[in-house]
């Protein structure tokens, strides 16, 4: 799923409740979209990872400061998402966890503008 700005993006949260969220920072709010998150319930749990088209010493201090847990710079490295994955794993390994979310796969959603990666679990592009 993909979205164009933070209020787009908050929706696309509320309604998917995804457990591993990336964010651009170019998208418009990106900042105001993890706040909004972290007051959601669900969303102090959720993993959310900045993404960068550069990777900037900065910028990544400036993402954690805003509530991001990740920074990852653009392309990905497969090695940089396992990890992200990984975090994700240890967030949702307690039982509370687990009861709350049995009923709810877990969803990988990119916010990158125009590259829509949403999948469910258990189709063919999701493997």
């Amino acid at each position: 799923m993909t979205a164009a700005n933070a209020r787009e993006g908050m929706k696309n949260f509320e309604w998917f409740l995804p457990n591993v969220v990336l964010i651009d920072r170019e998208l418009p709010g990106a900042v105001d979209l993890v706040r909004n998150v972290r007051k959601v319930k669900v969303g102090s749990s959720a993993v959310l990872v900045a993404l960068a088209a550069q990777a900037r010493e900065q910028e990544r201090r400036d993402s954690i400061a805003a509530g991001f847990d990740g920074y990852l710079a653009k392309p990905l490295k497969v090695e940089e998402l396992h990890q992200v994955i990984a975090l994700v794993a240890r967030r949702h390994s307690t039982t509370e966890t687990a009861m709350r979310d049995q009923d709810r796969p877990a969803r990988l959603v990119l916010s990158t503008a125009g590259r829509p990666s949403y999948a469910p679990r258990g189709s063919a592009s999701a493997r």
